[in-house]
């Protein structure tokens, strides 16, 4: 999903039906909460997000991150040390319930697969479903040929 928020400022978040159940890459900052839960609800016809990825410590990515987890009870997952500082309150307006909190520089969750970026953050990581590839606030190329598509907070683009 894309849309402006009321600064004007572009985001995108990336609403994922992975078997079953539906996974939000990111949840946008807390201007866009409405636009985004909108439509998620819409999407989704009111489906759980089971679960919700937070590629760094960022307002711009998770700002809205507790609302999905008070209304979804979404599992939150995010990676060491900016797990804690989410934790804390520090990415956001308030403080971000991780439930998964991952460690490992490479890390398989489901369909998904995570691998450590260490920027923006020390804890920022890129994430990969099938051929996708998402980096939040990190510039990135596609690693091996594994992803036909590279989607980061700005844009999502086709590798040719």
């Amino acid at each position: 999903m894309s849309g402006r928020g009321i600064t004007g400022d572009y985001f995108n978040v990336y609403l994922i039906k992975a078997g079953k159940h539906w996974t939000l890459v990111n949840s946008g900052s807390v201007e866009v909460t409405n636009l985004v839960l909108n439509n998620v609800l819409e999407i989704t016809k009111g489906e759980a997000v089971e679960n919700l990825i937070l590629t760094s410590c960022s307002p711009k990515l998770g700002d809205s991150a507790s609302v999905f987890y008070s209304i979804f009870s979404s599992k939150i997952i995010a990676h060491f040390p900016d797990s804690v500082e989410m934790r804390m309150g520090r990415c956001s307006s308030s403080p971000i319930p991780v439930n998964i909190e991952v460690r490992d520089s490479k890390f398989n969750y489901g369909e998904f697969q995570f691998l450590q970026a260490r920027t923006p953050t020390k804890g920022a990581m890129i994430v990969f479903w099938r051929d996708k590839m998402f980096t939040g606030l990190t510039k990135s190329t596609p690693f091996h040929g594994k992803a036909k598509f590279v989607c980061d907070v700005y844009d999502c683009i086709e590798v040719r």
